[in-house]
């Protein structure tokens, strides 16, 4: 039995949908993702939700979503 799932073609959708703009570096970082399906701009912080997808980690160069226990990484 597999353990890990291949992406779904849903979360593959998700990572080429979501583009990083910018992140705003602080103590408690702020992340700027447009949602280029839904044409959408979301400023976010780790912990919370980017259209069906969680913020998990925000890094000086890329962010970190999660969607379905899988990770997107966004640059």
């Amino acid at each position: 039995s597999n353990l890990k799932q291949p992406p779904s073609s849903k979360e593959l959708e998700l990572a080429q949908s979501f583009k990083l703009v910018g992140i705003s570096w602080s103590s408690d970082p702020d992340a700027m993702i447009e949602d280029s399906k839904a044409l959408k701009t979301f400023f976010v912080k780790r912990g919370e939700m980017v259209g069906e997808a969680k913020v998990q980690a925000i890094f000086k160069d890329k962010v970190i979503l999660s969607y379905n226990g899988q990770e997107i990484e966004l640059k």
